[in-house]
């Protein structure tokens, strides 16, 4: 922060919002723990998948509900708010698919090819 605000002075690394953006991932990453601490198997992929990114979506939507800077602090403002995020929900949920894909997808094919994934020495 000090060196970028004497160049950019309305520069700022670390905001209050990123309370609400740790608390989605760290719950995101509990919820990836119970539900794949087991066995990983294709349906518990994709629930976590969806549920992580809704979780995302309904925990920062609502801190950034909470400032109060655009939508009124009652019911019909946080529906207003979670309307208007709607269309960033929507690349969430699909990049959260491919990236879910791509990842399992690829550990799927080295680990079944037998190759192995420990550390080399």
């Amino acid at each position: 922060n000090t060196v970028y605000t004497n160049v950019y002075p309305h520069f700022v690394l670390f905001d209050k919002d990123i309370l609400w953006q740790s608390l989605a991932y760290a719950s995101t990453v509990l919820v990836g723990f119970a539900l794949l601490r087991s066995k990983v198997t294709l349906p518990k992929t994709i629930i976590g998948a969806l549920t992580s990114s809704m979780i995302f979506f309904i925990v920062t939507n609502f801190g950034f509900w909470t400032t109060g800077m655009i939508y009124p602090l009652n019911p019909t403002g946080l529906m207003t708010c979670f309307t208007a995020a709607l269309p960033f929900y929507q690349s969430t949920l699909l990049g959260d698919l491919i990236y879910t894909t791509l990842f399992f997808g690829l550990y799927y094919l080295i680990a079944s090819r037998g190759l192995s994934l420990k550390h080399v020495q």
